[in-house]
């Protein structure tokens, strides 16, 4: 019998950041509303049984000539320890950032680029392509999801390399307000910028431009105003669910998903193979 390996397509650290413990529950949760089944609960954030909705079976293991190949779920989750150091710093508007080194940016950058990729819609957009080629030998299910992920590895470091030079913005809320779903990073068409949630306090955005001789960041604290537009952006974003800290908050946004905008907006974000790599990734079987 095949044994699968629950992932959490979003870091147990960052689900974390979105917890509470009402006065009348007798866990730590979270509250979630999923938007097919319309389902609104508090969810459980301990023990086994934690964060049931952000869990897929083997999103990050592929099977290769019979057998599971791991690697994928270790680059992963090498890159997260980096993503949850940074986590922490920012929820506490640490000023000065473990960013001393050019590595060190390209990791970090990586690690948020990875964040993209975790969600299983992303995966399945790269495995469609994959699977749609003529140039495939055999364009079968397992196949497809193999190349699918060897991209998602040629991806992100392309994309951390673009944004090694630009610049990084730190949207920042004193209060727990941002809201989080299953795909927690963004585009704006009028702003250059790409987002990606962080924290209850915090949404990372970067930008290719330089401003200066090199990277660069810088903290931003948020008016209501614009975290209201933020967190309408990530609430269109979303494809099967959203959290939230509170409660109030998740009924003010769960109307956007009645909205023709959120209808057209589901199926209109479309992520780019890299086709052509300079520094091309294989995932092998374990034992090879």
């Amino acid at each position: 019998m095949t044994k699968y390996k629950r992932n959490h397509h979003i870091p147990v650290f960052m689900l974390n950041y979105w917890t509470s413990k009402p006065a009348n529950s007798p866990y730590t949760g979270i509250w979630v509303y999923e938007i097919d089944s319309r389902r609104k609960y508090f969810a459980n954030a301990q023990g086994s049984s934690a964060y049931t909705f952000a869990i897929s079976n083997d999103l990050y293991i592929p099977t290769i000539e019979g057998e599971r190949a791991t690697a994928m779920e270790r680059w992963f989750s090498n890159l997260e320890g980096t993503l949850a150091d940074f986590a922490s710093q920012t929820h506490k508007h640490q000023e000065t950032l473990s960013l001393n080194k050019s590595e060190d940016i390209l990791k970090l950058l990586a690690a948020l680029f990875a964040l993209e990729c975790r969600s299983p819609s992303m995966i399945q957009q790269f495995q469609t392509i994959f699977a749609s080629l003529d140039t495939v030998p055999r364009p079968d299910e397992l196949l497809s999801h193999q190349l699918a992920l060897e991209n998602v590895i040629n991806y992100v470091n392309e994309c951390a390399a673009r944004f090694s030079l630009g610049h990084m913005l730190l949207l920042y809320c004193e209060e727990p307000k941002v809201l989080l779903s299953d795909r927690p990073t963004f585009n704006h068409s009028e702003i250059t910028h790409k987002f990606f949630v962080l924290t209850s306090k915090v949404v990372v955005a970067l930008s290719e431009e330089m401003q200066g001789n090199g990277f660069v960041y810088r903290y931003e604290e948020q008016e209501q105003e614009i975290l209201d537009l933020l967190n309408k952006k990530i609430a269109l974003q979303a494809g099967v669910w959203i959290a939230s800290t509170t409660e109030s908050q998740l009924d003010q946004y769960i109307p956007v998903f009645d909205s023709d905008e959120w209808k057209k907006y589901r199926y209109s974000t479309k992520a780019k193979p890299v086709f052509e790599s300079k520094k091309g990734w294989k995932i092998v079987p374990d034992d090879k």
